[in-house]
């Protein structure tokens, strides 16, 4: 399956977005969103802050989730560092700074509604937003780059 998106921002920039299906699974494909081989995904909101989540696959691995623990604004989190929990009725699923990062917001609708989370990973099942400290000590992953990675993960589901 492939869909292709326009998403226009306030500035009426246009955005092509594809949403490529590997293996059942959902990826984004678009010249801001990045991957981690952890299967977060970081967008540059263009205004100097960054979105994460995660994708379709940690998704459909959790399945259905019964909390969040979120990091607070002001936070400074170093590359590598667990900056959130997903709990799941089953597992807990970590998440990870892509490089180090200060938050700036937490998406606390989650806790309120965390079907958000599985139905919309991509838009407003968003997890936290941040500024960018320093670069990543390897580059993160675009789309192409990032789907042998789900490929390899799929294989073991």
């Amino acid at each position: 399956m492939l869909s292709v998106h326009k998403i226009t921002n306030r500035n009426v920039n246009i955005k092509m977005v594809e949403e490529l299906d590997i293996q059942g699974y959902i990826v984004r494909k678009a010249d801001d969103i990045f991957y981690q081989k952890t299967h977060e995904w970081v967008t540059d909101n263009g205004d100097g802050t960054w979105s994460m989540g995660v994708n379709d696959f940690v998704v459909k691995m959790l399945r259905e989730i019964a909390d969040f623990q979120l990091p607070e604004e002001g936070e400074v989190f170093e590359e590598g560092d667990i900056i959130a929990y997903v709990e799941a009725l089953k597992t807990t699923g970590e998440i990870y700074a892509p490089f180090k990062l200060e938050i700036i917001e937490a998406n606390e609708d989650l806790y309120d509604d965390p079907d958000v989370f599985s139905e919309s990973p991509y838009d407003d099942g968003w997890l936290v937003k941040f500024k960018k400290l320093e670069e990543p000590s390897e580059p993160l992953l675009d789309a192409e780059a990032y789907i042998p990675y789900l490929k390899e993960e799929a294989a073991k589901h």
